[in-house]
């Protein structure tokens, strides 16, 4: 699947960086590190995951204003099972 890497969209002076975006598809792949961005699952967090988890939020809104669709998958579920990003992009 042909693919940018390190995707990014301005919008009213705020760049922000995206993770994956499928070339010719409004669609943005984010992969969210566990410890980085706060994996309930896990025991141990960043001490500012809730600062990332802001910045998450302003990232999907401004790539949803931009009609892109984002599909956000936790670190440790990739490692499980990669083909989980092909069942997500459906």
């Amino acid at each position: 699947i042909p693919y940018y890497f390190q995707y990014f969209i301005v919008e009213n002076g705020i760049c922000k960086s995206y993770d994956f975006k499928i070339k010719g598809k409004p669609l943005i792949i984010e992969v969210d590190g566990d410890f980085w961005h706060g994996n309930p699952c896990q025991p141990n967090h960043y001490d500012k995951v809730d600062c990332v988890r802001k910045n998450d939020k302003i990232k999907d809104d401004i790539a949803q204003k931009n009609g892109i669709r984002v599909i956000r998958l936790w670190e440790s579920d990739i490692r499980k099972d990669p083909s989980i990003v092909l069942k997500h992009m459906v």
